[in-house]
């Protein structure tokens, strides 16, 4: 330790008790003032965490779905006295005793089916790590009622997991402030960096490391007058809970370690180049697409509907392990919308559950979406709007799940804007009606948007 000055010295012994209790006094503030000023080694407050969360306005739910799920919420008994949260766990059955010791009165989510269904459409969004085991449910009993400034880094909580708060009823607001901000004053800075809306039936998604950054807070609500307005909201924030990390005093990222298969390793897979769906793509002949040069398989079928379409993939994927698709082509909704008097937004959930089943089973493929062409409409009312909307329902799809969009509609039309009548039959006086699908001529203009994509070894400008 180093000698206090001479001047120091002097001065402590000719002075009152009184004045050095008052220097010792103004030296410790001073002290105190400067080690909160100096900057952190272990926060980077140079991280922008709006690259940590991501907000999904609309994960397809449908009227029954979010029916079933408060039927379940309701059996939680989740009512409490006065204004503030009540919360509940809800943990996998085989980790639940574990779970018991580190969480207050957990219990199965295996209790609850629509939950578990719920949960697994969340782990089938691109955007996610697809890990989530456990829920924690949270009830806001009125607009008035908060969740404070906090992060959730329990240890029992996989940290390199998305953590996927789906929100029920009325709407609020997410409050995320970043750590390590401090005001001129020294004290901590706790307005948000950023504000998500958590509105009825949207998701919000903290991706792995934000825990360790930022923080998290839910404020009151807007004073709800119109009665007809949900009041409650309810809160389901799905994470991976790892209790034999904590138990076992071992590294989170030893325990979820990947297992290599070294057999799979050693053997590999045949690529191919998929197409499947209705009649469209049902009539592009296999062997022109491929030249000899790349093997095509075709496995679309007349009448295919969006959900047999998405079976007819799962079942090839099953039953081929063997073999890796490179590039699948999806021709689908021409005989979904043919009867649709009132519209095709009923289809958006079908057309959602199937783009995540081909991003969950074939993360590693390129995926196209082609649209519908041109349909003549032999009098119907309604077809023409149809198959606008519904391209335009697939394109938004593609654009949310990250999927390339196939347009052929605008090569099927003449310079007038119409239906270009040299690609499709003549009318057929037999049938007394169009076909709607092109001729041979049409067939070939179709095949070549085919042939240019299987060929290329870059992004096809015209498939997106």
């Amino acid at each position: 330790m180093e000698e206090l000055p001479d001047a120091f010295t002097n001065l402590l012994q000719t002075a009152s008790l009184k004045q050095k209790q008052a220097m010792l006094k103004a030296l410790s503030k001073n002290l105190s003032s400067i080690n909160e000023e100096a900057p952190s080694s272990e926060v980077n407050t140079s991280i922008d965490i709006r690259t940590l969360v991501e907000h999904v306005e609309d994960i397809g739910l449908c009227d029954s779905q979010c029916d079933d799920i408060y039927k379940e919420l309701q059996l939680m008994d989740l009512k409490k006295p006065g204004r503030g949260v009540k919360t509940k766990w809800l943990c996998p059955a085989d980790n639940l005793q574990k779970c018991k010791s580190l969480l207050n009165s957990p219990i199965s989510i295996n209790r609850f089916p629509n939950i578990v269904k719920l949960m697994g459409i969340i782990n089938e969004h691109p955007s996610t790590t697809g890990d989530m085991n456990s829920c924690l449910v949270t009830r806001y009993p009125s607009n008035k009622a908060t969740l404070s400034l906090h992060s959730d880094n329990e240890k029992i909580i996989s940290q390199s997991s998305s953590i996927c708060t789906v929100s029920f009823g009325a709407n609020r607001e997410i409050q995320f402030v970043k750590n390590g901000k401090v005001l001129h004053d020294g004290k901590s800075d706790l307005l948000p960096d950023l504000v998500l809306p958590a509105i009825n039936k949207s998701m919000n998604i903290m991706k792995p490391g934000s825990q360790r950054v930022m923080k998290h807070a839910v404020g009151a609500g807007k004073e709800i007058v119109d009665s007809e307005l949900p009041q409650v909201r309810f809160s389901l924030s799905f994470r991976r809970l790892i209790p034999n990390v904590v138990d076992e005093d071992v590294d989170e990222e030893v325990a979820i370690a990947p297992v290599r298969n070294e057999q799979t390793a050693k053997t590999p897979k045949k690529n191919i180049i998929l197409i499947c769906g209705d009649s469209f793509a049902a009539r592009l002949k296999t062997d022109l697409l491929g030249k000899g040069k790349k093997e095509v398989r075709n496995i679309a079928k007349g009448g295919r509907k969006i959900d047999q379409i998405q079976k007819d993939i799962e079942d090839f994927v099953k039953y081929n392990p063997d073999i890796n698709i490179s590039k699948l082509f999806i021709s689908m909704g021409a005989n979904d919308i043919r009867y649709c008097e009132n519209g095709i937004k009923h289809l958006k959930s079908a057309v959602c559950n199937l783009m995540r089943t081909v991003k969950t089973i074939l993360p590693s493929t390129k995926v196209w979406f082609q649209s519908i062409p041109p349909i003549n409409t032999n009098g119907s009312r309604f077809l023409e709007r149809n198959v606008l909307k519904m391209n335009v329902l697939i394109y938004e799809m593609c654009s949310r799940f990250k999927l390339f969009y196939l347009d052929i509609f605008y090569a099927f039309l003449n310079r007038w804007g119409a239906i270009n009548s040299k690609l499709f039959p003549d009318f057929d006086p037999v049938k007394k009606c169009y076909d709607i699908h092109p001729n041979k001529k049409g067939m070939g203009v179709l095949a070549k948007f085919y042939i240019y994509i299987i060929h290329s070894k870059w992004f096809n400008p015209q498939g997106f």
